[in-house]
């Protein structure tokens, strides 16, 4: 149980100068304009402070000391007692000003055990236990130990038992759904935000996962920051109209994969053109480090709960703008030309494949995986660095099989893809052949 604060009055003005290190005239100040703290008088006429009193003036010191105006800091305060919560004690002020400190053995143990339970009810599509979970776990842990540990760790898990192919996509689906709903419902509970400043929050074009975004967003909430969430799939040209209406102070964008990391770099360009500061993360910058360097924007790290404290670090102390890796010019030529002689390639890998295969595989399967293919093609390119994409057949035919190809049909695949590059690219298509030449020296041929 947490210890009483005493509200009886019994300590003059130099004890609590020297116990708060504040100064007479700004005491003062802060009791005629906002009327805290309150101390009572003597008959003399002499303030008299409580124990509550000293410990209301180190809170808003604390939050003066994080970047808050003193007016911001005492309509938090009115805020949370609003709420019906007294700021020295609630959980909401806890949640608003700092993360969860450091997991014990035992909690962290605890914490594995319900998030296994999540992961269970998920996989059942019982829905009633798995908010069943998510409602002790929050009367149990913090607000951002519940979000991180069980519902994002949970659904990677999900994630992870999925590509092994031992969870279904309506399974992925449905935990994703009720973390989502979560989120959400999380986010409207959230207090009014206070603090000077506002923050975009979107996903780029082409990225539909929005969990991330949506917990950046609930955890700068509970900080008392004004966040815009755009959510998912949010199109360059969009962001003009957004940006001249809300005028932010920071930009967060996130991306998963290749090719929506390749959609970041662009908005941050366009963003960073209208001189506003752009930060990025996401799962894709934690695989592939080297992506870092070549998008103009503050990289938040690869913890989610840092990368609240680097955005916090940002809005107060703006850094100067960083350096990024330009791409040489060849490689938008590569995909200005890959892009117009993308009818004709999928046109020679149709006939190539339908040739060897005959009537035993249908044009659908193929069309969805020359697609993925192509975006992820263009994805490298600008990035400069077909390597990204690695070196070998593992992950295309993770991919090829997702698309009902049989495992002794991928080398015949990435064969009429590298032939008919050749023959409509010829020497244009040269980072792109190089690569999928690499990928075939590295294949045993099927017959």
């Amino acid at each position: 149980m947490a210890r009483t604060i005493s509200k009886k009055p019994v300590y003059n003005l130099n004890l609590v100068l020297q116990e708060t290190g504040i100064k007479a005239d700004t005491l003062r100040a802060w009791e005629r304009r906002y009327q805290l703290p309150q101390p009572v008088r003597t008959d003399g006429g002499h303030r008299l402070f409580s124990e509550y009193d000293i410990e209301t003036i180190k809170w808003l010191i604390a939050r003066q000391e994080e970047g808050m105006r003193i007016s911001r800091a005492v309509d938090l305060w009115n805020n949370i007692l609003s709420s019906g919560e007294d700021p020295l004690y609630s959980q909401m002020a806890d949640q608003t000003r700092k993360p969860a400190g450091p997991i014990g053995k035992h909690e962290s143990e605890a914490l594995e055990f319900e998030r296994s339970r999540w992961v269970q009810a998920c996989m059942n599509f019982n829905e009633a236990a798995a908010e069943q979970v998510l409602t002790q776990s929050f009367a149990q842990f913090s607000l951002e130990t519940v979000c991180v540990e069980i519902l994002q760790k949970g659904l990677a898990e999900i994630g992870s038992l999925w590509y092994q192919g031992r969870a279904s996509v309506q399974q992925e689906h449905f935990a994703s759904e009720l973390a989502v709903r979560r989120m959400h419902s999380l986010i409207t509970a959230a207090p009014q935000p206070v603090r000077d400043g506002t923050i975009l929050v979107s996903c780029p074009a082409g990225e539909e996962h929005i969990f991330s975004p949506l917990l950046i967003t609930l955890l700068l909430r509970y900080r008392s920051w004004n966040v815009i969430y755009l959510g998912a799939n949010v199109p360059k040209q969009h962001f003009k109209e957004t940006i001249q209406k809300t005028h932010p102070d920071l930009v967060v964008l996130t991306a998963m994969r290749l090719t929506t990391a390749a959609s970041l770099r662009e908005m941050a360009f366009f963003i960073q053109d209208r001189d506003l500061p752009v930060a990025f993360g996401g799962r894709i910058f934690n695989l592939l480090p080297d992506l870092i360097k070549k998008i103009p924007g503050y990289y938040l790290g690869s913890d989610l709960l840092g990368s609240i404290s680097a955005i916090e670090e940002l809005l107060i102390n703006p850094l100067p703008d960083t350096e990024f890796a330009e791409v040489p010019e060849r490689f938008s030529q590569t995909i200005g030309q890959f892009i117009a002689k993308r009818q004709l390639i999928e046109i020679n890998i149709q006939d190539s494949l339908t040739k060897r295969w005959g009537s035993q595989i249908t044009s659908q399967p193929i069309e969805e995986a020359i697609n993925y293919l192509e975006r992820n093609i263009v994805a490298a390119l600008s990035f400069g660095d077909m390597d990204l994409l690695g070196n070998n057949m593992d992950w295309i035919g993770e991919r090829l099989a997702a698309y009902g190809f049989p495992p002794d049909w991928n080398f015949a695949f990435i064969e009429a893809f590298h032939n008919a590059l050749e023959s409509q690219m010829g020497q244009a298509g040269k980072p792109i052949t190089a690569w999928t030449g690499k990928i075939l020296a590295s294949t045993p041929s099927s017959s």
